[in-house]
């Protein structure tokens, strides 16, 4: 993961104060787990039959991690091709760790 560990001091305007990483993981670390594992899901799910058979359910959920993958991927340039992280940054990052805690990785 090439994301630093400047993501853990974003800003989170839903709790209304600084983004404070309490985990055992970094900023960087939990968003490298959260693409291995979307990355496993999309695997996992292509090999199911309910994909082979067209299931539109299996489509949309591997769109959503796909998804997730290319906003972390993008968090990665931001922070290396574009200079520090801005404020949209910021949100994406702080979306991107809510919608996946580390329970569920």
């Amino acid at each position: 993961m090439t994301t630093t560990d400047s993501l853990k001091d974003f800003y989170n305007p839903a709790l209304g104060v600084p983004w404070v990483n309490n985990s055992k993981m970094t900023t960087a670390q939990h968003l490298e787990r959260v693409k291995t594992k979307c990355e496993y899901e999309i695997k996992i799910t292509e090999a199911t039959s309910a994909f082979s058979r067209g299931d539109g359910l299996a489509a949309l959920a591997i769109a959503g991690w796909r998804a997730t993958i290319a906003a972390i991927e993008a968090l990665e340039k931001v922070d290396y091709e574009f200079g520090p992280p801005d404020a949209v940054a910021r949100v994406l990052c702080n979306a991107i760790l809510a919608a996946w805690p580390e329970e569920v990785l």
